[in-house]
């Protein structure tokens, strides 16, 4: 779906330059092209209305123009003395106005008897006359989220009033647009399926720099080695002989932080980064 718009003032950028926007999304939504008629332009200058008068007894049946299903206008604004009552007839709705429905696309039909709440958003381009299509689509979904744009007058660039692209067609009025679906809320949980967690998550209290003072108030390398004998990971028995190879790390929710070197008896960590988790973080 598309349009042809004036292009939008980006800075210092020239007015006489051609721009053309266009977006690849791979989205779940539904398509639709629409036809429902907005409100009419006013018209300036003379009003002539042909009319066919029906006469009555009791003057009380209702005329109609000629060829028209729709009362006669110029009778229902004539006064008893034969006068244009102009403040009726200006207060009078325009014809789109006057019992017309506004239905939506057959693309929208199913899913707005069916499951309205779960279209999120609607964006649309419209010809100048958008009044219907808006209606339509709040009325069907009220708590849907709409941006709709206007399409630009395109007489002397394509001989259409407006053009607007939909499934490989160019249409002259109208909409277009799609509805975009809502998708599950997304969660994130994050795994190490190659490590063993040795402790709880634990606040740090104290780092600098790349080092860790101490966490939980206490002393973080013996934190460690006391992990170590109780997951059953020592090497000799009470005593805790870790091998070289072996690698052990301090883990925030989302980040892995090399272990380098423990001192026991200072019980400062040395990690591999610039900077260590910031106080109050919750490790592993």
């Amino acid at each position: 779906v598309g349009c042809i718009s004036a292009p939008v003032p980006i800075g210092n950028s020239s007015q006489d330059s051609d721009h053309c926007s266009v977006s690849l999304a791979l989205v779940d939504g539904i398509p639709f092209h629409s036809t429902i008629p907005g409100r009419s332009e006013p018209q300036v200058g003379r009003w002539h209305a042909g009319r066919n008068r029906i006469s009555s007894e009791d003057d009380t049946q209702t005329n109609y123009v000629a060829g028209s299903t729709e009362p006669d206008i110029f009778h229902t604004v004539l006064g008893k003395n034969g006068e244009v009552d102009w403040k009726k007839l200006w207060s009078l709705p325009s014809s789109s106005d006057r019992g017309v429905g506004y239905e939506l696309p057959q693309d929208l039909l199913p899913i707005a008897a069916d499951r309205p709440s779960t279209i999120d958003n609607i964006i649309y381009f419209s010809d100048r006359a958008s009044e219907g299509i808006s209606t339509a689509l709040q009325n069907a979904f009220p708590s849907s989220n709409k941006l709709a744009l206007l399409a630009s007058s395109t007489p002397f660039l394509t001989g259409r009033p407006v053009t607007l692209f939909y499934n490989g067609q160019i249409h002259s009025s109208g909409a277009v647009g799609i509805a975009l679906l809502s998708s599950p809320p997304s969660h994130l949980a994050l795994s190490f399926p190659t490590l063993v967690l040795l402790t709880p998550a634990l606040p740090i209290t104290s780092a600098e720099g790349n080092l860790i003072f101490s966490i939980n108030l206490s002393n973080p390398t013996r934190l460690l080695l006391s992990a170590i004998q109780k997951r059953g990971l020592s090497h000799s028995g009470d005593s805790t002989s870790v091998s070289k190879e072996d690698s052990f790390y301090v883990g925030v929710m989302s980040q892995l932080y090399h272990i380098n070197s423990g001192d026991p008896s200072r019980g400062t960590i040395a990690l591999d980064t610039s900077m260590a988790p910031k106080e109050g973080s919750l490790v592993q």
